[in-house]
């Protein structure tokens, strides 16, 4: 399991290291033709690559332009915290917290990725990205 938990990380590193550049294009690459995704900002789930692609190219956009506000090129960090494999046959889902910091601000993901392995090696079948939202004070 180990084997498997260090290879699915590393990729992931590798893809989010350029997603903090708003260069989401490689994190597309990585899903099957006919993979699903969920996150927070697309009003309903997105059904294979090519429209995964064009949902990403919509976030790169928006990062460029938040980097550019701020006068940088890159998120200043981020982190993939509490990861977790768990691997049936060639099943595989890691799930894990991505914390993204620029300056004072930071956000809060959950990530769940399921991988199918074929071939040529993993490839990820679906994503959910949902923002974890801050806990609601008792007065409301």
């Amino acid at each position: 399991m180990a084997d498997i938990q260090t290879e699915l990380l590393s990729a992931e590193r590798e893809v989010l290291d350029r997603w903090v550049q708003a260069d989401t294009a490689a994190y597309g690459r990585r899903f099957d033709e006919d993979a699903t995704y969920f996150d927070t900002y697309a009003p309903a789930r997105i059904d294979g690559r090519d429209a995964l692609e064009r949902h990403l190219g919509g976030i790169s956009q928006g990062m460029r332009q938040l980097l550019a506000s701020r006068g940088k090129e890159a998120l200043d960090r981020h982190e993939i915290l509490r990861p977790r494999v768990q691997q049936f046959g060639d099943v595989a889902i890691l799930t894990y917290d991505w914390v993204a910091h620029i300056d004072a601000d930071s956000q809060r993901w959950r990530a769940t990725v399921v991988y199918r392995r074929d071939g040529s090696g993993w490839r990820v079948a679906h994503a959910h990205w949902s923002v974890v939202q801050p806990p609601q004070s008792a007065a409301g």
